[in-house]
């Protein structure tokens, strides 16, 4: 029931993130985020660990190669997905890159901490990992049909998918939130598509 809860409140905060017009964007993020944040760590067991270099190296190396996954995907898909990352580029202009690069590490992080983290980690205590990677990747996936950014949904879909496998295959919750916050840093700060 819990499980179900904080879901659910998931989808209200990505409702408020993309439908309520209060502040601006990135506030709205950091507010949302940092819900999610509190939910996983309320929920989790947070060990203070050594981070290993063999995790630190599969994050690194997985948010690049994510990266350039997307980059070639929007390459082939210009003309579908150009106005859909366009939209979600023109939100950059609200604040100075330094800003968002920041908030992106935050958000990153507690996307993490909260989906794969909570929601699959829980899952794949009641499932088998197979059906709790499906299931977290498709509720990451459609918390974002808020935006009504079919690109955006999808992207979220995939990568829902890849940062839940790499969940799955290495264990570790660092390798995945260093993925994130790399490939979120490529696409919004360092190399953007659009």
């Amino acid at each position: 029931m819990r499980i179900f809860i904080s879901i659910l409140l998931a989808y209200l905060l990505w409702y408020f993130l993309f439908r309520i017009e209060f502040l601006n964007f990135w506030i709205r993020l950091l507010i949302s985020t940092s819900i999610l944040l509190s939910i996983a760590l309320m929920n989790l067991k947070i060990k203070i660990f050594k981070p290993k270099p063999k995790f630190i190296l599969i994050g690194t190396l997985s948010g690049i190669f994510f990266y350039f996954c997307l980059y070639l995907g929007f390459l082939a898909f210009k003309p579908l997905v150009y106005e859909g990352a366009k939209s979600v580029y023109n939100l950059s202009k609200e604040l100075h890159p330094n800003l968002i690069s920041a908030i992106l590490i935050f958000t990153s992080t507690s996307e993490e901490m909260f989906w794969r983290g909570y929601i699959q980690g829980k899952l794949n205590l009641k499932y088998n990992c197979y059906k709790s990677l499906g299931l977290t990747s498709i509720l990451y996936s459609t918390i974002h049909i808020s935006s009504i950014n079919l690109p955006l949904v999808f992207i979220a879909l995939v990568m829902g998918l890849m940062w839940g496998l790499l969940y799955n295959w290495s264990n570790s919750l660092l390798s995945v939130i260093l993925s994130h916050i790399i490939w979120t840093e490529l696409v919004f700060v360092v190399f953007p598509l659009a």
